[in-house]
């Protein structure tokens, strides 16, 4: 025999039931509020102006929007000055090692290096390329300063040799100064026609010609000056999320990887990317960064140069 309370326990079940059902109701009618994107800039140090690579830039900046859920846009800055008062705005920076590592790091956060190429796709090292005529040393800077030319002022390859005797970044006197930190065989044929003597580049710049025949063994002496350097660097902006973070780093690793992998990756970004002598990132280890702090922190270049 069934209780008169025990009569009226199916009504409470029915009735959970039925709120349930009006409230899964009311949230598929009722508009969702907006997410908040967090919004900036992706701030790239680009030294000289180029309509075709900021138009790759444009590319990257809308796959990494999509990636990491951002209201992203892009802002090139012509030098050091313009890149340290684009800041404020920025959530993800690209540009070479010198100054992007000079940014304070309790604000931001290396995710990724610049990946060449095989078989030059790990970290460059500095070689100076000198006539084998007029040698002068490991320190043509010094020796022969009117004759020598580095690749850039803006890459640790080129200022690392230099700062590590003179314990700063201060340009010598009487050097010649490359323009673009991205390629440095834009020097080379300078030194090929003889308007000077001895080159500091990224070994695989002097690679490549040596590759073509252009710097024959029996002429040109090509020397290693240093240790692998992290060369082309992304950092992000510590006041996004941490999964947001690692949602970008994804992003920026897999691009120029074998189609196979489990990402979506816009062709043209990767063919852009090849206009700033890149073939894609390689994921980066903070203590390889802070080492490189550590060893070479006279070697920043100074701001407004």
């Amino acid at each position: 025999m069934t209780s008169a309370a025990g009569a009226t326990r199916p009504r409470f079940p029915l009735m959970i039931a039925l709120l349930l059902a009006i409230l899964a109701a009311a949230a598929g009618w009722w508009p969702d509020a907006p997410r908040s994107r967090d919004g900036g800039t992706l701030l790239v140090l680009l030294p000289e102006a180029d309509l075709r690579r900021e138009a790759a830039l444009e590319a990257l900046t809308r796959h990494l929007a999509h990636a990491g859920r951002l209201d992203l846009r892009l802002a090139v800055v012509r030098d050091t000055r313009a890149l340290r008062d684009g800041l404020s705005e920025a959530l993800l920076v690209l540009g070479p090692d010198g100054p992007l590592l000079s940014l304070d790091p309790a604000d931001w956060h290396p995710l990724v290096s610049g990946r060449r190429r095989a078989p030059w796709n790990l970290r460059p090292t500095s070689v100076l390329v000198s006539r084998r005529t007029r040698q002068a040393g490991l320190q043509p800077w010094r020796t022969a300063p009117a004759r020598t030319v580095f690749g850039d002022s803006l890459s640790l390859v080129c200022l690392a040799p230099l700062c590590r005797e003179t314990g700063s970044a201060v340009r010598p006197a009487r050097v010649a100064w490359g323009s673009d930190p991205y390629d440095h065989r834009g020097v080379l044929p300078a030194l090929e026609r003889g308007a000077y003597d001895h080159a500091v580049v990224r070994q695989w710049d002097a690679a490549a010609l040596v590759a073509a025949g252009r710097l024959p063994a029996d002429r040109w002496l090509v020397q290693r000056l240093g240790d692998p350097m992290p060369d082309i660097l992304v950092l992000a902006a510590r006041r996004l999320p941490a999964a947001t973070r690692l949602d970008l780093q994804q992003a920026l690793t897999m691009l120029g990887r074998p189609a196979d992998l489990p990402a979506a990756v816009d062709a043209d970004v990767a063919t852009g990317l090849g206009l700033l002598g890149l073939d894609g990132f390689n994921l980066l280890r903070v203590t390889d960064i802070e080492r490189v702090r550590r060893r070479d922190g006279g070697c920043w270049p100074l701001t407004g140069e």
